[in-house]
C-alpha cells in the first residue's frame, strides 16, 4: 500500500512539473509572439501565439487562455481574416466579462468595433466605440480614452458630421501628445488629413498626412505608412494629379503586402483599377481590378458577410445566457447567504447559552473551593493553636523516639515544619533542610517523595499558603495588601505567592479574599 501512495505521489508531481513547463513554454512563446507583433510581423506571430495557445490549454489559467484567444484576433484582423478575428475577440470578450477584466473588454469592444466598420456597419462599430470608450474613463486610462476618441471620430466622419468628427479626433490628439506616442499622433494626423480631403480641404489634408508619414518612416510604421499612402493617393486624386495618385497607391499596395495588412490591399486596387479607367489605360484598369477581386473575396464575401452576422448572434445569445446564469447564481448565493446566516445566529446563541451556563457553574464551583478553603484554613487555626501549647513537649519527645532512620527524619521534618515553621524562611532550601536534619539532601528527597508524596519546592509552598490561607481570613491582616501576605508566609514576591496559590487552592488570592465569608 505504501508503494502504491509512493508511485502515485511520484506520478503527480510528475504531472505538476510537466504542466509547470508547459506553462513555461507558453509564456516564452507569447513573448516571443509579442516581439514579432512590434516588428508587424502578423502571420509570424500568429502562429507563435496559437503555438502558446495550444501549451495554455494543458493548465487552469484562464485569464492568460482569453488573453491569447484575443491577441490571435488583432492578427487575423490585421491579416484580414475577419470572421476568425470576431470569433476569437468573442470567445475572449465572455472570459473577460467573467472576470470582470475591464482593461481587456474595453480593448476588445475597440477591436470589435473595428472590425465592424470594415464591413461598413457603422451604426454597430459606435456602439462598440462607445462601450469601449466608458470603460476606459472609468479605468482613466487616458492612452485608451484616446483610441476611442479617434475611433469615434473615424465614425462621425463615415457619416459626414465632419465637425464632431474633427473634436473627437483633437480630443485624441492631445492625449497622445501628453503621452508622448509618436506612433499615434500620426495616426490622428493620418484621419485629420483624410477629414480635410473630405471636406474638399486637399492641400491642408496633404500636409496633414505628409506630417505623419515622416514620423512613420522614422518609426518603420509599416501599418500606419500604408494607411498615409492610400489617403495622400485620395488627395492627390482629388486634385487631378494622377501621377502622385498613382504612385502612392502603389506605395500603399507595396506596404499592404510586406506585412499581409489585406484590407489597404484591397482598397489600394480598387483606387488604381478606377484611376486607370479614368485615364483610358484599360488594360491596367483590368488588372487591378483582378488583383483587387482576389482581395475582396479573400477578405469578404456574402458567405463570410453571412457568417460574421451568425457569429454576432451566437455572441449576443451567449451574453444573454450568461447573464441570465449569473442573475440565477446570484439568487442562490443569496439564498446560501441567508441560511448561511440564520446558522450563524443560532450558532452563536447557542455558543452563548453554553457559555453563560459554564460560567455559572464555574461561579458556584470557585465559590464551593472558596469555602473548602475557608474551612480547611479554620482548621488550620485551630491546629496550630494547640501546636504551639504543646511545642516544647514535642521538641523533646521527637529526639527520644528509636525508630527507623526514615521515621526519625520524617518526625524531625514535621517539628520543623508544623513547629518551628522553617518554611517562613523565603531562601530556605533542600540543603538548608538538609543540614537542619543533619543529613544528606539525598535522603529528604526520598522521604518527601515517598512519605508526602511531593517535592521539596511544592511541599514547602503547601505550608506557605495553609498560613496564607489563615491570614487572610483573619481580621487583624485586614490591612496588608497581597505582598504584605506573600512576605509573611515565606514568599519572596507577589507573583510566586500568586502562582503557588491558585495552583494548590484552585482560586486566585483576590477571588479567596473576596469570597470568604
Amino acid at each position: 500500500m505504501r508503494h502504491l501512495f509512493l508511485i502515485l505521489l511520484f506520478f503527480t508531481l510528475l504531472g505538476h512539473l510537466a504542466a509547470q513547463q508547459s506553462f513555461r513554454d507558453s509564456e516564452i512563446l507569447m513573448q516571443k509572439g509579442d516581439s514579432l507583433y512590434q516588428l508587424q510581423n502578423y502571420s509570424a506571430a500568429l502562429s507563435l501565439y496559437a503555438a502558446a495557445f495550444q501549451l495554455f490549454e494543458s493548465t487552469d489559467s484562464v485569464s492568460l487562455k482569453a488573453l491569447l484567444q484575443s491577441k490571435m484576433a488583432l492578427m487575423n484582423d490585421y491579416l484580414g481574416n475577419y470572421n476568425k478575428a470576431l470569433k476569437l475577440y468573442l470567445e475572449a470578450l465572455l472570459y473577460f466579462e467573467k472576470m470582470n477584466d475591464i482593461a481587456e473588454m474595453a480593448k476588445v469592444y475597440n477591436n470589435i468595433g473595428a472590425l465592424h466598420f470594415f464591413q461598413q456597419n457603422f451604426g454597430e462599430a459606435l456602439i462598440y466605440y462607445e462601450q469601449s470608450l466608458k470603460l476606459e474613463l472609468k479605468q482613466d486610462n487616458q492612452l485608451g480614452m484616446a483610441q476611442s476618441y479617434e475611433n469615434i471620430g473615424i465614425i462621425y466622419k463615415k457619416s459626414g458630421q465632419f465637425s464632431k468628427a474633427e473634436d473627437y479626433y483633437l480630443d485624441a490628439y492631445q492625449i497622445y501628445k501628453s503621452l508622448n506616442k509618436a506612433k499615434s499622433i500620426s495616426n490622428v494626423l493620418v484621419n485629420l488629413g483624410s477629414l480635410k480631403i473630405s471636406q474638399n480641404e486637399a492641400i491642408k489634408g496633404i500636409r496633414f498626412l505628409n506630417e505623419a508619414l515622416l514620423v512613420q518612416e522614422s518609426n518603420s510604421d509599416f501599418t500606419g505608412m500604408a494607411f498615409t499612402y492610400n489617403n495622400l493617393a485620395d488627395a492627390f486624386r482629388i486634385m487631378k494629379r494622377f501621377p502622385e495618385a498613382t504612385k502612392a497607391y502603389e506605395k500603399a499596395a507595396d506596404v499592404s503586402l510586406k506585412i499581409g495588412l489585406n484590407e489597404q490591399i484591397r482598397y489600394a486596387y480598387l483606387n488604381l483599377a478606377e484611376l486607370h479607367a479614368e485615364l483610358n489605360n484599360f488594360q491596367l484598369a483590368y488588372f487591378y481590378f483582378r488583383k483587387f477581386s482576389v482581395a475582396k473575396d479573400s477578405v469578404f464575401n456574402q458567405e463570410k458577410s453571412k457568417q460574421f452576422a451568425e457569429l454576432q448572434t451566437k455572441y449576443e445569445t451567449e451574453k444573454k445566457e450568461l447573464l441570465i446564469k449569473q442573475q440565477s447564481d446570484r439568487h442562490l448565493q443569496d439564498i446560501q447567504k441567508i441560511r448561511i446566516s440564520i446558522f450563524l445566529l443560532l450558532f452563536f446563541l447557542g455558543l452563548i447559552i453554553l457559555l453563560t451556563i459554564l460560567y455559572v457553574k464555574n461561579r458556584n464551583a470557585y465559590r464551593f473551593l472558596a469555602h473548602l478553603n475557608k474551612e480547611l484554613a479554620l482548621q488550620e487555626a485551630d491546629r496550630y493553636i494547640i501546636q504551639n501549647e504543646n511545642t516544647q513537649s514535642d521538641k523533646y519527645s521527637a529526639s527520644t523516639l528509636s525508630e527507623e532512620q526514615k521515621s526519625k527524619l520524617k518526625l524531625k521534618l514535621l517539628h520543623l515544619l508544623d513547629a518551628e515553621k522553617v518554611y517562613l524562611n523565603p531562601n530556605l532550601s533542600l540543603d538548608d533542610l538538609a543540614k537542619m536534619l543533619k543529613t544528606n539532601k539525598k535522603y529528604v528527597s526520598q522521604l518527601i517523595n515517598e512519605d508526602f508524596k511531593s517535592n521539596f519546592n511544592h511541599l514547602i509552598n503547601q505550608y506557605r499558603i495553609k498560613d496564607a490561607r489563615v491570614l487572610l481570613l483573619s481580621e487583624d491582616n485586614k490591612k496588608l495588601n497581597l505582598e504584605g501576605i506573600a512576605e509573611k508566609c515565606g514568599f519572596n514576591n507577589r507573583v510566586s505567592f500568586t502562582t503557588a496559590f491558585k495552583r494548590i487552592t484552585g482560586l486566585s488570592p483576590s477571588y479567596y479574599i473576596k469570597n470568604k465569608r
